[in-house]
């Protein structure tokens, strides 16, 4: 991963179409007393966390501070999630600021959209609820303002 860049407080990796968060943002925006534990937490809900897409992983040489005093480096390893999986974190962490937290990406990924003018794409294959067409009262003010990409299912 190598366009990583910080963006209105949050590490982002932008190699991809859609950015990456790193875990410890999410971990330290969102309260954690020790924002490695979100590791723990991920590993432990990585198949639930893997339904909104690849959990990507890096390794990463960090300072840790020893119990007794002083610092080792140590290879720790990284995870960067996209905005599904890290509203999904964000819904298993148990900490008092998880709604603003939650409030906090949801801005953080739409001013991220707006800075690129990224079109939303929707895959048909991943949409479990009712398409477009099925909602009566989808106004089309509101769709026209949208760049909405569908990725049409292969059958």
């Amino acid at each position: 991963m190598s366009d990583l860049i910080k963006f209105e407080g949050w590490d982002l990796d932008t190699t991809e179409a859609a950015p990456r968060v790193l875990d410890l943002d999410v971990a330290t925006h969102g309260g954690m007393k020790r924002p490695r534990d979100v590791r723990t937490l991920i590993k432990r809900n990585a198949k639930q966390l893997a339904r909104y897409g690849e959990i990507r992983m890096r390794d990463s040489v960090q300072r840790i501070s020893k119990p007794r005093g002083g610092f080792e480096d140590r290879v720790v390893r990284e995870y960067w999630l996209n905005e599904g999986q890290a509203y999904a974190l964000v819904a298993l962490m148990r900490t008092d600021v998880a709604d603003d937290l939650r409030f906090q990406l949801v801005a953080m990924f739409l001013a991220y959209r707006d800075s690129k003018q990224i079109p939303v794409t929707v895959d048909l294959n991943m949409v479990h609820g009712p398409t477009v067409g099925q909602v009566p009262d989808l106004r089309a003010d509101v769709v026209d303002e949208c760049q909405l990409t569908v990725r049409a299912a292969k059958l």
